[in-house]
């Protein structure tokens, strides 16, 4: 259902100081002489892309010349600098070879073109290029099924886990099984349009975010839509992603867990299997031509509805600051060892333009590998949580001559046709 959602969907709407430090092992001063990198996952977004559905600046066909949905050559180009970035902190500094072996690494990528495009340049911005300056990408595995991706792409199907946003925003269920995203679509009809965007026409806000992030469309927005795609409009896409995969200001464990639950699964065993080489375990740096083949460095690569979600589950959530996460935004895991054992930080990498940022709770190694095994289980699913409800997608719905019914916001005051506004996985 997914392209059929972004593209098919006819919705209305009523209306600190940041440590950016890029050396690899400054999360704080050490004088652990042992301390050493052990693992690094990075959970990232895709790049900088066309919109769903609509345009607004004069030359938005011929700068997004791929078409909706896509990435744009900024895109490109930005997910190249976040990996350029990512070379600095763990390339450069000899933790994996900047010739790019294989055993070393592993990427793995949602299937939806866009996120596929951004790993590959991600990758390409990692790695030294060979003699003849050709490009050196890693193998870059992926589920072609996406509705049944559950470890990378986010469920927009089950019903399950509502009640709490039908008390905390006034209303009742009308006891149909809809799905996911309807169920936020109608959710969003309630929550206030902020000041700065309130002259803004929700129709175009798909395409405001992304033509307000490239450098060539941008120039043609006016000084009212540029405001409001820097502040107002990234806070209602916030609302929508965290209603959408459990995080943010609607956090719900349930659909939190739905969303990234499996893949959480697969981080916390693969630290697991490091701590389970024991003692005799070779650091990177002693580690030399003899052991190439020690995975050290795993790359997720998803929508910005997972990031937000695994951000709120690993309490990093407020470095988004209420935004939602940019593009090729990048939470990250680092499992070190030093005197005292195993610990693990949290980092983020909100876009390209930014540097990493260390979460508060775990810094000053107050993090142990143990305690984060034994707090992070409870959302860990080895496999996807079922849906208990059989969910009715809005196009499934049929008037009494049989033909397909346009869906309408009841609480609309007026009824704004959107083709997928969808404000579904940025």
């Amino acid at each position: 259902h997914y392209t059929f959602q972004m593209r098919h969907l006819w919705l209305c709407l009523v209306l600190g100081v940041v440590a950016t430090d890029s050396n690899l092992n400054t999360s704080e001063k050490k004088d652990d002489k042992e301390d050493e990198l052990l693992l690094v996952q990075v959970v990232i977004r895709h790049a900088d892309r066309a919109s769903t559905s609509g345009k607004i600046a004069p030359n938005s066909e011929e700068v997004f010349f791929r078409g909706h949905e896509h990435l744009s050559d900024q895109g490109i180009d930005n997910a190249h600098k976040q990996g350029a970035d990512f070379r600095k902190r763990y390339v450069d500094s000899g933790f994996i070879d900047r010739r790019m072996v294989p055993s070393q690494i592993y990427f793995q990528s949602s299937a939806v073109p866009r996120v596929l495009m951004s790993a590959k340049s991600f990758a390409a911005g990692l790695f030294d290029k060979t003699d003849r300056g050709d490009t050196v990408l890693p193998p870059i595995l992926t589920h072609m099924n996406i509705p049944t991706d559950h470890m990378l792409v986010p469920d927009t199907q089950c019903p399950d886990n509502w009640d709490d946003m039908y008390e905390k925003y006034g209303f009742e269920d009308d006891g149909k099984s809809e799905t996911r995203m309807i169920q936020v679509i109608k959710t969003m009809a309630r929550v206030p349009i902020p000041e700065d965007c309130k002259s803004i026409a929700l129709r175009d806000l798909d395409a405001l975010i992304s033509e307000n992030s490239n450098d060539l469309t941008r120039p043609f927005l006016s000084e009212e839509q540029r405001v409001c795609a820097d502040g107002g409009a990234k806070w209602l896409m916030y609302k929508y992603v965290g209603m959408l995969g459990g995080g943010g200001d609607d956090y719900n464990e349930e659909r939190a867990v739905r969303t990234v639950g499996v893949l959480i699964d697969t981080m916390l065993r693969n630290m697991e299997k490091v701590s389970e080489r024991g003692a005799g375990i070779i650091l990177a740096a002693q580690c030399g031509k003899d052991c190439k083949d020690l995975e050290r460095f795993r790359v997720y690569c998803t929508h910005d509805t997972n990031v937000l979600a695994i951000a709120q589950l690993f309490d990093t959530v407020y470095l988004f600051r209420n935004q939602t996460p940019a593009f090729s935004s990048a939470f990250v895991l680092e499992l070190r060892r030093g005197s005292k054992g195993l610990y693990v930080n949290m980092v983020m990498k909100n876009g390209q333009d930014v540097g990493f940022e260390y979460a508060e709770k775990c810094k000053n190694r107050a993090c142990s590998l143990e305690a984060i095994l034994k707090e992070k289980r409870r959302f860990a699913t080895p496999s996807f949580v079922g849906c208990s409800t059989d969910a009715k997608d809005v196009n499934d719905d049929e008037d009494e001559e049989g033909e397909e019914m346009d869906y309408t916001l009841p609480a609309c005051i007026g009824v704004v046709s959107v083709a997928a506004l969808t404000w579904l996985r940025r």
